[in-house]
């Protein structure tokens, strides 16, 4: 008897990839595994396109430092990134948060 590998999906039923497999599945409904770094998702051919827009492991570019970052960690990312544009606190002008202490010692026209 072989044995049943669990079947991750995202709706938490309790499939195994035995229970799908055979000569029968071909095409569109061939099941293939997400590519995204950490996701491991099991979906239909059919279905990847679908899935990979919604992936939370996708990868989005930081809109301030360019860094391909997993959708699921853009939030906390955003948060912390250096390249995150913030106001100087003397002249109100955004710089990027790592070059604040360079811009009120340099630039800045209240210091």
């Amino acid at each position: 008897m072989m044995a049943k590998s669990p079947l991750k999906t995202s709706c938490q039923r309790n499939e195994y990839y035995s229970d799908y497999e055979g000569p029968y599945i071909k095409g569109d409904y061939q099941l293939t595994q997400c590519g995204y770094s950490g996701c491991g998702e099991i979906v239909a051919k059919a279905m990847l396109n679908i899935h990979a827009g919604q992936c939370q492991f996708r990868p989005q570019q930081c809109e301030w430092c360019q860094e391909n970052i997993p959708m699921r960690n853009m939030k906390v990312h955003k948060e912390k990134c250096p390249m995150r544009q913030i106001s100087c606190p003397e002249c109100g002008t955004s710089v990027p948060g790592r070059l604040v202490e360079l811009h009120k010692s340099e630039e800045c026209s209240n210091t």
